[in-house]
């Protein structure tokens, strides 16, 4: 998803992934090590799932529909496999693993020379509780089944993303913000062919809370019809583009060329996440850009990158 890529740079949410070295140009190396993981069923439909890793993180994600949700804070637990977290004013996380002495092999993972990932099977016994803004969902418990999967040193090559088959992209359009919150906005049309007709327009949206204490990440995505995303000459630089996603948005937004030759990214747009105001997506504080047919066009305001200043 090309909301959450963008704002886990921005957010230096790259820590939250095992380190890595580069092998070579065509492949990446992934250090040993495990994750504790399970899921429970939240209230009002969302599907809850909490993962520890190696480098005392806590990742509490909220799913349901187009909406994601992510909390992570830091582990303070001495267990190896288990886990000591309070999300500020959402809930507390704190268990043990035991495990049962069920063990699996995982499938091969093609892109990393076949290895496989090893599934110890238990139990979480302690405090899972947890409650999200406005109490969009709740869920507690002090028990759950729970597996940890380890894996070896992996040496795996990357993903060629320009050649996906059928999923050839002819436009597309990004709005970021560095403000607070971090915000993104991704449009993404396909080719004719490469997707049924009522899903060739792809829209994402992601926010981004960062503190000391925790840091959330909201995306949502949805795919509609031609007609949301419109261009009025495909064959030159637009002048024009207007964007209509479907729910969870509202509203629209507009990229126009000026007299001056800049763009502007204009419109009523707002993102719908779980348990908070709705996000407007549009202002002059956005760097957007916009590719279509021969070319693309960018604009980035003057103070852009001041934030981390």
């Amino acid at each position: 998803m090309r909301a959450a890529a963008c704002l886990a740079v921005l957010a230096g949410t790259l820590a939250l992934a095992a380190p890595a070295g580069a092998a070579d140009r065509n492949h990446y190396v992934v250090p040993a090590g495990h994750m504790t993981r399970f899921a429970l069923s939240g209230t009002h439909g969302y599907r809850i799932s909490v993962s520890v890793n190696r480098r005392n993180l806590v990742t509490l994600r909220t799913s349901k529909g187009p909406a994601t949700t992510e909390y992570v804070v830091a582990d303070r637990s001495t267990s190896k496999f288990g886990a000591a977290a309070k999300f500020p004013r959402r809930g507390t996380v704190a268990f043990s693993f035991t495990p049962n002495g069920r063990v699996r092999q995982l499938a091969p993972i093609p892109t990393c020379g076949g290895a496989r990932e090893t599934s110890h099977e238990g139990v979480a016994r302690g405090v899972i509780r947890f409650r999200g803004e406005r109490g969009y969902t709740t869920v507690r418990t002090g028990r759950v089944r729970a597996e940890v999967r380890s894996w070896p040193r992996l040496k795996c090559r990357f993903i060629n993303f320009r050649n996906r088959g059928p999923e050839r992209v002819d436009a597309y359009f990004y709005a970021l913000s560095t403000g607070d919150p971090f915000a993104e906005f991704t449009a993404t049309r396909y080719v004719e062919g490469a997707r049924p007709w009522s899903r060739r327009i792809e829209f994402n949206a992601g926010i981004a809370n960062v503190n000391k204490a925790m840091a959330v990440y909201r995306i949502v995505s949805v795919v509609a019809d031609p007609a949301t995303f419109q261009q009025p000459d495909p064959e030159k630089m637009p002048e024009l583009l207007t964007l209509t996603p479907p729910s969870p948005f509202s509203g629209s937004a507009k990229v126009e060329r000026t007299p001056e030759s800049t763009f502007t990214w204009s419109g009523s747009l707002k993102a719908r996440f779980p348990g908070i105001d709705p996000v407007k997506l549009t202002s002059p504080s956005f760097a957007t850009s916009f590719c279509a047919g021969r070319g693309c066009a960018s604009q980035v305001p003057d103070d852009f990158f001041d934030f981390g200043r």
